[in-house]
């Protein structure tokens, strides 16, 4: 009984002054997790994140951040911004939780 997935959308403000930004460093991840589930430079001051058929397991719910902060054209980078957030348990229509084929 697999989820039918979720989406995440990420999106913060642009600096100031655009003509010195090269991109973003974007980190989501649990923080209790090894692994990140997002790592990655973006052009963009948003960035959209499609798990079909994922799910988030009802014990990993809570204690989620992302971070982001700018990369500049000289190499330098700024500070990070942390948010954090949690998702919504998965059900399925009949209320069964989801969960991973044994």
């Amino acid at each position: 009984h697999r989820g039918y997935g979720f989406v995440l959308v990420l999106d913060w403000a642009d600096i100031e002054d655009g003509s010195s930004v090269a991109g973003y460093d974007l980190l989501v991840r649990n923080r209790g997790a090894e692994y990140a589930l997002i790592d990655r430079e973006v052009e963009a001051s948003t960035y959209t994140f499609l798990a079909c058929n994922g799910f988030v397991i009802d014990l990993n719910l809570h204690g989620w951040e992302w971070k982001v902060r700018v990369r500049h054209t000289d190499g330098t980078t700024g500070p990070w911004s942390v948010r954090e957030f949690s998702f919504e348990p998965c059900r399925l229509d009949d209320g069964t939780p989801c969960n991973a084929p044994g």
